[in-house]
């Protein structure tokens, strides 16, 4: 059994959370119109004896991209057994005592007063695995050649999506997008970042940001220089937003056991993977693995005990996993360039980058001020060429940059000032708060 999103195996409960109701009720009423009182107590027994067991059968695989929820419930239980017996003598005896200010009631009551019982338990002898699909895969051969291996230990190749229609092989794992880009200039591309930064830069004229704007104009002129000495006429492969992460497995009951045949199987080494072998060059949006990324195994919002686990054949988790996430992105012949213009994020693992060609890290020309973001424990760059790491981080004021668009009035007002002075010699608290300032002089304001 198995799922592309999360998969749930629910008992006592449905799928949007009602929970079973049981309302029982067992009552006796006994009215004995005789003088002969009532010596038994009434029988009235209400029982609910409940067993929900969910249970992955020995050789059973349930398996989901996401996260498995097993989860077993009582319900909401209200149980009643209760017997009333009555009879003229005992009515009799009560309405006098009542009648003497008394407070009495003389009924005969009977009954288990509702039992329940039962349990709710999970039993897994099978497998249970969350995050089956916690690798986002990105291949890319000349077609005849073959595919780069992806570098994960037991990878089904097989499972990716293979397309050669662009004059090269590209494999890729479901729901991750790319696209494919001819002829590129990249010489064009440059001049329009240089344009586009250059406006930007015109709207701070004499701020302190219009220096690193300088700085950045002068390091495109320096790439701009270098493609004049090559070819500048390049394929891309675009690669579009992707998250990567594992599941979770998340089970509520009263008990849960794996009766020593039982597997829990909650990945945390989640892994991105672009590994090019061609000549085309890369340029890569967002690709995020979660902080919360999966691989925990949650029982009743707790952690297993050490019975619990000792009952389970294996179980692998975040826990006991000795393999952090991955983000890799490579280039493997050649020197084609890698182009980061989304952010990267694998706050709990690493990010690797590597080509012999140069890398880029900067936001799309569309939008220069969405600042891109390298955020891992560990983050390596390896680039045989340029290594650039550009960024905007001012404003771009679409109406203009204030000072600039009011300096010829702000230096009219400036220079046709009159100073004004103000004296405070009058008395009370007004006159007290001013002159207790410590810039005060002689209780004197300058506007």
């Amino acid at each position: 059994l198995a799922s592309k999103g999360d998969l749930s195996l629910l008992v006592g409960q449905n799928g949007v959370g009602d929970i079973n109701q049981y309302n029982i009720s067992a009552r006796t009423d006994l009215w004995n119109k005789t003088a002969l009182p009532i010596n038994i107590p009434p029988k009235a027994d209400g029982t609910l004896i409940q067993f929900n067991t969910l249970t992955i059968a020995n050789g059973a695989n349930v398996g989901s991209a996401r996260d498995v929820n097993l989860i077993t419930e009582m319900g909401e239980i209200n149980v009643i057994g209760k017997g009333i017996g009555k009879d003229l003598y005992r009515q009799a005896v009560e309405d006098l005592a009542n009648a003497l200010g008394g407070d009495a009631s003389l009924e005969i009551e009977g009954g288990n007063g509702g039992v329940q019982g039962g349990s709710a338990d999970v039993v897994i002898e099978g497998i249970v695995e969350a995050g089956m699909d916690n690798a986002a895969v990105l291949l890319i051969a000349n077609n005849g050649a073959p595919l780069p291996s992806s570098g994960i230990a037991g990878f089904d190749t097989t499972s990716l999506n293979i397309d050669s229609s662009s004059g090269i092989t590209i494999a890729s794992s479901d729901g991750l997008d790319y696209s494919v880009e001819q002829g590129s200039d990249l010489l064009a591309a440059i001049d329009e970042r240089i344009t586009e930064i250059t406006r930007l830069r015109d709207s701070y004229v004499g701020t302190t940001a219009e220096d690193d704007f300088n700085f950045q104009l002068s390091t495109l002129d320096i790439i701009r220089s270098d493609l004049l000495d090559g070819g500048n006429v390049v394929n891309f492969i675009n690669v579009g937003p992707i998250t990567a992460s594992s599941g979770d497995i998340i089970i509520r009951g009263h008990t849960v056991t794996g009766n020593t045949t039982g597997q829990l199987i909650a990945p945390a080494d989640t892994q991105v993977v672009i590994r090019n072998a061609t000549a085309y060059y890369l340029r890569t949006d967002d690709i995020t693995i979660p902080e919360y990324g999966g691989g925990h195994i949650r029982f009743v919002k707790r952690d297993l005990n050490s019975v619990e686990i000792s009952s389970f054949a294996n179980i692998v988790s975040r826990s006991n996993s000795s393999l952090p996430p991955v983000i890799t992105i490579e280039n493997l012949i050649g020197t084609p360039s890698i182009e980061i213009t989304g952010d990267l994020s694998n706050l709990n693992g690493e990010i690797n980058v590597s080509t012999q060609g140069s890398i880029y890290i900067w936001a799309s020309v569309d939008d220069l001020r969405d600042d891109v973001s390298i955020s891992a424990d560990t983050v390596t760059f390896f680039a045989g060429g340029d290594f650039v790491q550009s960024s905007i981080p001012v404003f771009d004021h679409i109406g203009g940059i204030p000072k600039g668009d009011w300096s010829t009035v702000t230096d009219i007002t400036e220079g046709d000032k009159v100073n004004v002075t103000v004296t405070t010699s009058t008395t009370g608290m007004l006159a007290d708060e001013i002159n207790s300032r410590p810039d005060s002089t002689d209780g004197s304001r300058i506007a």
